[in-house]
C-alpha cells in the first residue's frame, strides 16, 4: 500500500520514475486533468528525452511528438540504447496540465532485445542490430498482416500463431502496410480467406461512412501495436510501408493538414518499437517525386530514434535511404543470372548501403490471386542467386502476400529455412564477390557465382546444370588445409568432397547431373 501512495505523490508532483531494460520499449501514459480546445489529435504535445550516458547512444537527445490515445491520455514510447538514467520532459502549448511534466527511467541490462537494425559500420552493405549482433535479412511480404484478428471475419487465423509459424522458417523481415483497402484481382475469393476490405481503417468514419481524416480510429491503431509487438516477440523486423497507392485507398489530400497528421501519428506511435523500419510507400514510383521529396524528409525529421528508412522500388531522396528496396522482375529464360546482375549493379553503385530485392517473383498457392506466379523450385534458384550477389531478398507467397491469407506452409518456406540454416554460422558480411575465380564451365552457357573470404572460404553457385568447371583456389590462410562439401539447396543435405583440395586451379565435377550446384570450400 505504501508503494501505491508514493507513486501517487510522485505523480502529483509531476515527476515519475520507472525502470526499463536496454533496447526494450518504454511506454509512458500521460493523463491530462484538462483537455485542449478543439481536436485532441491536433494538439501539440512533445517530449524531450536525454540520457546521463550519451556515449554510445545513437540518439542521446530526442524530441518528438506524443500521440493521443483516447480519453484524456497522451502517450510516448522510446527505446533506450544505453544503460544509465534517461530523463524526459513534456512541452505542450495546447494541454497545459501536461506542460512541464517530467520523469526519469533507470535503464539496465537484461531482457531479450538486440535493439533495432542499422547498417553495419564496418561492412556497410550488411546489417547488424544496435547491440552489434549480426542480422541476416530474410524477407517475407505480408501486406495485410495487420488485418488478422482486427475484426470477427478476419480472425479465422490466430494472429500470434501465424507470426510464430512464419518466423519459425527464418523469416525475420516482414513487409507490412499500415493500411490497404483491397486488391483488384482477389474479388472472386470469398471472405474469408479474403481479408479486404475491412470495416475499420486508420481513420474514424462519420455516420454516413465518410472517412474523417483528422481523427484516428484508436482500436485500429492499438491492434497495429499488437502486430508490431508480436513480431518483436518472435524476432522479426516490421518493414512498415506507410502508404500504398494501387490498393484502393483514398488517402488524405496530399500535403494537407490531415496528411501531416497521418504521417506524424504513424511515426510518433511506432518509432519507439525497436523492430520498426519506415518505408515511405509500397511502389513509390506511382506518385510524383515532388510529393516524396516533401514527405520523406518530413518522416525522417519526426523519427528521433533514427530508424532505418527506405523507399519501395525507387528512392526519391537518395541521401535519406539507409538501404535500397528494389522491385526487379525478370521474365527471361535466365532470371537467376539477370536478377543477380541487377542486384550487383545496385551494390556496386552504392558501396555504403545494403541492397534488397523485395519483390521479384510470386510463389503459386492453392488459391489463385495475382496470376503472375512461379513454382517454389524456380524461385529457390533465383533466391540463392540473389544472396550470391552479396545482397538480400524478400519472399512472396501469393496466398499470404496480399489480401488473401491462408494457413498453409508452402514448399517455399522450407527452401527459405534451408538457406537461413546454411548461413546461420557463417559471417555473411565478410564475403566478397570474385566471380573470376570460376572459369570454363561445361556447358559454357553457365556462369559460376563466387563469394569468398580470401584464404578461408569459397562458395561457388551455378543456378543451372553444369557438368564441370574450373576453380582457382588461393593459398589457405595460416597454413591450414581445405575441406569441402557439395550442398543441396533443395533439401539441405551435404556431400563431402572426396580427395584432397590443393591450391591452384582444379576442375570440379558435381555429384548430381541436374539442377543447381553449390560448392562450399573452407579451411579446417
Amino acid at each position: 500500500m505504501q508503494g501505491v501512495v508514493v507513486l501517487v505523490l510522485i505523480s502529483l508532483l509531476g515527476t515519475i520514475h520507472a525502470d526499463n531494460y536496454i533496447y526494450e520499449t518504454y511506454e509512458q501514459q500521460l493523463k491530462a486533468s484538462s483537455m485542449p480546445h478543439g481536436n485532441p489529435f491536433m494538439a501539440t504535445v512533445n517530449v524531450t528525452i536525454t540520457t546521463s550516458n550519451p556515449q554510445g547512444s545513437r540518439h542521446p537527445h530526442m524530441v518528438f511528438p506524443c500521440f493521443y490515445n483516447g480519453g484524456n491520455t497522451w502517450v510516448f514510447r522510446f527505446e533506450p540504447d544505453t544503460i544509465g538514467t534517461w530523463y524526459w520532459n513534456i512541452t505542450s502549448p495546447d494541454v497545459s496540465s501536461l506542460n512541464h511534466r517530467s520523469g526519469s527511467v533507470t535503464v539496465t541490462k537484461g531482457g531479450n532485445s538486440h535493439g533495432g537494425i542499422i547498417r553495419n559500420p564496418k561492412h556497410p552493405q550488411s546489417f547488424i542490430y544496435e547491440d552489434g549482433t549480426p542480422y541476416f535479412l530474410m524477407g517475407y511480404e505480408c501486406d495485410w498482416l495487420w488485418a488478422l484478428g482486427l475484426e470477427p471475419d478476419t480472425s479465422y487465423i490466430h494472429l500470434e500463431s501465424f507470426i510464430k509459424e512464419i518466423t519459425s522458417y527464418g523469416f525475420n523481415h516482414i513487409l507490412v502496410n499500415v493500411y490497404a483497402k483491397e486488391c483488384g484481382w482477389s474479388h472472386a475469393v470469398k471472405r474469408p480467406p479474403r481479408l479486404s476490405p475491412t470495416e475499420l481503417t486508420p481513420w474514424n468514419k462519420s455516420a454516413n461512412g465518410t472517412l474523417e481524416y483528422e481523427t484516428m480510429d484508436l482500436y485500429y491503431w492499438q491492434h497495429f501495436d499488437k502486430v508490431i509487438t508480436l513480431l518483436h516477440k518472435y524476432g522479426a523486423i516490421a518493414h512498415v510501408m506507410v502508404t500504398v497507392w494501387n490498393k484502393g485507398v483514398q488517402w488524405p489530400p496530399k500535403l494537407s493538414v490531415a496528411d501531416d497528421l497521418y504521417w506524424r501519428y504513424t511515426v510518433a506511435r511506432l518509432q519507439g518499437f525497436p523492430n520498426v523500419i519506415f518505408d515511405i510507400s509500397k511502389e513509390a514510383w506511382r506518385e510524383p517525386k515532388s510529393y516524396w521529396q516533401n514527405r520523406f524528409p518530413y518522416m525522417v525529421a519526426l523519427d528521433a530514434h533514427k530508424r532505418m528508412h527506405t523507399s519501395h522500388t525507387t528512392c526519391p531522396v537518395n541521401d535519406l535511404c539507409d538501404f535500397y528496396s528494389l522491385q526487379e522482375h525478370d521474365s527471361s529464360s535466365s532470371p537467376a543470372h539477370h536478377l543477380n546482375q541487377k542486384l550487383i549493379k545496385c551494390l556496386e553503385s552504392n558501396p555504403d548501403k545494403p541492397c534488397v530485392n523485395v519483390e521479384w517473383k510470386y510463389e503459386v498457392g492453392p488459391i489463385p490471386t495475382y496470376g503472375h506466379h512461379s513454382t517454389a523450385n524456380e524461385m529457390r534458384i533465383v533466391m540463392w542467386s540473389l544472396y550470391m550477389s552479396g545482397g538480400f531478398q524478400a519472399w512472396y507467397y501469393e496466398d499470404t502476400a496480399w489480401d488473401v491469407i491462408i494457413k498453409n506452409v508452402s514448399q517455399g518456406y522450407h527452401y527459405c529455412k534451408t538457406l537461413v540454416d546454411f548461413w546461420q554460422f557463417k559471417k555473411f558480411e565478410l564475403y566478397q564477390r570474385n566471380y573470376g575465380l570460376c572459369t570454363n564451365p561445361q556447358p559454357s552457357s553457365q556462369t559460376g557465382m563466387v563469394l569468398e573470404i580470401p584464404g578461408q572460404e569459397y562458395l561457388v553457385y551455378f543456378p543451372g546444370h553444369v557438368d564441370s568447371f574450373e576453380l582457382e583456389i588461393p593459398k589457405p590462410a595460416l597454413g591450414r588445409e581445405y575441406a569441402g562439401r557439395w550442398f543441396n539447396t533443395a533439401d539441405g543435405k551435404a556431400t563431402p568432397v572426396s580427395g584432397s583440395i590443393k591450391q591452384g586451379k582444379m576442375r570440379w565435377q558435381p555429384p548430381t547431373k541436374n539442377g543447381d550446384v553449390l560448392l562450399d570450400i573452407y579451411t579446417m
